[in-house]
């Protein structure tokens, strides 16, 4: 193994270990803290954390009008409306739904960029789709067909629509050309100040415990702002960016590992049996790609 791929590796492992904790740290938190908070507070810190390297990097920074300009659009999607709903969505559901039901989003992207970038969609794409979104039901639905069994039904709705605001801010970004880490951090700043203009509508904004503030540092760090650093740290070293990407899919796995390990819950057959659908609907369409 050359240097560059032991190096892609090692930052695609640690990129994947560290989203592979973010659900838990998400339940956590919000067990002594509301949505909000955790949004603003986890955006404050993942904001500083990237002025900090930005500050720090020897390439040259060059903030224009359309950096700012851009940041603040993204901020609203991505992180204001995209974690507000996620965090709601976790609060209202166990994380083993939450986490995969949020892991459509490459399928909901799909979609999209049928719908606005006019890119053809294949037999294969509807399948994928398909298989996808039967396993986001047989999860959801805890195996069972009939009736209405779900753990919360708002949850749901909101841990899918929250797939549909990361595909269309991913979407965007993929148009931008310029520095992406400016990019991202001026959205981070954005959505910090939206988050507190909307708390302040709404019931004001309120410091946390300790634990609460642990717990913002920890997904502000890791699933906000410095593990995208990580994966493009990967991404640079890799000959394929295939290669590395197909590691991704091993983190809602182990996810489940940390949830049952340190959330305590019982991981049930039919999240596994959802779960295993859902990638598999992901690798279809992704398969598909590549064969064309």
């Amino acid at each position: 193994m050359n240097a560059n791929r032991g190096k892609a590796y090692g930052y695609t492992v640690t990129a994947v270990l560290l989203w592979s904790t973010v659900a838990t740290a998400f339940k956590l938190g919000l067990k002594v803290m509301d949505s909000g908070s955790l949004l603003l507070f986890s955006a404050g810190f993942s904001s500083a954390a990237l002025a900090l390297v930005i500050a720090l990097r020897r390439k040259k920074t060059t903030v224009t009008p359309e950096i700012v300009l851009k940041g603040a659009a993204f901020g609203l999607l991505n992180p204001f409306m995209y974690y507000l709903i996620l965090f709601k969505a976790y609060s209202l559901l166990p994380a083993q739904e939450a986490q995969p039901l949020n892991f459509t989003w490459p399928i909901v992207l799909v979609l999209l960029s049928t719908l606005f970038l006019r890119e053809r969609l294949s037999a294969r794409d509807i399948l994928a789709m398909a298989v996808c979104f039967f396993g986001a039901w047989v999860l959801s639905s805890h195996g069972v067909f009939t009736g209405l069994h779900f753990s919360s039904i708002p949850g749901t709705v909101l841990a899918l629509g929250s797939s549909l605001f990361w595909a269309v801010y991913w979407i965007l970004n993929r148009t931008f050309r310029g520095d992406k880490t400016l990019l991202l951090f001026f959205s981070l700043l954005s959505g910090t100040v939206y988050t507190a203009i909307f708390l302040g509508f709404t019931g004001g904004i309120r410091i946390p415990e300790i634990g609460g503030l642990a717990a913002c540092l920890y997904i502000g760090l890791f699933e906000m702002g410095i593990t995208f650093l990580i994966w493009s740290k990967a991404l640079e070293y890799a000959e394929s960016a295939v290669l590395v990407s197909n590691l991704l899919y091993l983190a809602p796995f182990i996810s489940l590992l940390f949830i049952s390990m340190i959330l305590g819950e019982n991981i049930a057959p039919s999240t596994i049996a959802g779960l295993l659908l859902i990638v598999s609907g992901i690798l279809i369409q992704k398969l598909g790609k590549l064969a064309d």
